[in-house]
């Protein structure tokens, strides 16, 4: 991770069934160009992880978070 000075996730699940997740990606200010991000929600269920979202961005730039609310 040469190019990356920070990286950070989160998911809260609120008691209405609300899942929110937030990531951010911190490169080096005039060293990283490009950041991209990518987060996938999953549910364990019936012995198995399965997919319920996916979320995803990217700029040309040294900084990037998504911030993402799903039904679960």
């Amino acid at each position: 991770m040469k190019y990356t000075a920070r990286a950070s996730t989160n998911l809260i699940i609120d008691s209405k069934g609300n899942a929110t997740v937030t990531a951010s990606i911190d490169g080096y200010k005039g060293i990283t160009n490009k950041v991209s991000v990518n987060a996938e929600l999953q549910q364990y269920k019936n012995g198995k992880w399965t997919k319920v979202k996916s979320f995803s961005d990217s700029d040309n730039s040294h900084r990037i978070r998504i911030y993402e609310t799903t039904k679960v």
